[in-house]
């Protein structure tokens, strides 16, 4: 059974957030030189949620401020709502704005200009119609130098996609960096194709 994540408002995403944090399970990897991964598995919730209790917990540990918004588990998994929201409405400016001007294409657009990929992928955002996007086991690695974190991180996440009578299942990695905008997405790539049925093109 695919199950789909709600309809996202940013009361929602960061209600949401806030629920994912509560249960992340950090782990550090390394050997002992000062320089290690966290990884942190947080899955989005797919399974009935008792949002005002969450937001009464929120309230009490005020973790709606500014506190919770610098912290770059938060702003990783509010980039990921968001960046799959306007995916998933058309919005094709303020998605491709999730990109960094560093963005490579790879997969299917392996060795295309930045520009070329741009311009495609605002023609297909603009074209598709009943897009339904979405995302679990979301997972957060990035790169610590004793205490603090690195300026560059990785999200992968298994995707549900579909749209225009296409759809599939895939796992998936954004590789981003962060920037004085924000955190930007400077690579993104299929890990591996779970499922996908009519395959009349892949969505990326």
């Amino acid at each position: 059974m695919r199950v789909f994540a709600p309809r996202l408002t940013p009361a929602w995403m960061l209600l949401c957030a806030c629920a994912a944090l509560s249960s992340a399970q950090p782990a550090e990897l390394g050997d002992g030189s000062g320089e290690s991964d966290e990884r942190i598995v947080a899955p989005l919730q797919s399974t009935p949620i008792d949002w005002a209790a969450r937001r009464a917990f929120a309230l009490e540990q005020n973790v709606l401020g500014t506190a919770l918004a610098a912290d770059p588990t938060f702003q990783l998994h509010k980039l990921l709502a968001e960046w799959r929201l306007v995916w998933e409405q058309g919005r094709a400016d303020e998605y491709l704005a999730f990109y960094s001007d560093d963005f490579v294409p790879t997969g299917s657009y392996e060795g295309w200009e930045r520009q070329r990929w741009i311009e495609t992928r605002r023609d297909r955002l603009r074209s598709s119609s009943g897009v339904e996007i979405g995302l679990d086991n979301v997972v957060l690695i990035w790169p610590r130098v004793g205490r603090r974190v690195a300026d560059s991180a990785q999200i992968e996440f298994r995707q549900w996609y579909q749209a225009d009578g296409f759809s599939d299942v895939v796992d998936k990695r954004l590789e981003v960096q962060r920037e004085p905008a924000g955190w930007r997405v400077v690579r993104e790539m299929v890990l591996r194709d779970v499922d996908s049925s009519d395959a009349s093109g892949a969505p990326n």
